[in-house]
């Protein structure tokens, strides 16, 4: 299995085994993936809310060896169903706000349009 279609099969299994009463901004998005993220601090820094480029971007996991990959990840909390599709937005504001402009070697943006316990990803490596 790629690492893409793991990412993305293993997000969803911790959104289904999430309350969506908890699931009611992109905040929550966040916070549900955030402290999985310093699992990786080891091999990386972890930034949250981070100013970078032109913004603050959602999490940046920003590669300590040029073995490995750097990560930028932004989310886009949707109104309903019908919208999710919000994870185009999400790259496009990723590069746009140049939340990669301190970031070297092989680098992986990662945009996720979420609604309730459902989400869309899209992945571009750079």
């Amino acid at each position: 299995m790629s690492l893409k279609n793991y990412f993305i099969d293993s997000y969803k299994k911790l959104l289904l085994a999430s309350s969506y009463h908890d699931l009611t901004s992109e905040n929550s998005y966040h916070m549900l993936l955030y402290p999985l993220c310093l699992y990786l601090s080891n091999t990386h820094k972890v930034r949250s809310n981070s100013e970078e480029g032109k913004g603050r971007t959602d999490i940046i996991l920003k590669a300590n060896n040029p073995k490995y990959a750097s990560y930028v990840i932004e989310f886009k909390h949707s109104k309903n169903t019908d919208d999710l599709n919000k994870s185009a937005d999400a790259l496009e504001q990723i590069k746009d706000k140049q939340y990669d402009v301190d970031l070297t070697g092989r680098i992986i943006h990662i945009g996720l349009g979420l609604y309730s316990k459902n989400v869309t990803m899209k992945w571009v490596v750079k």
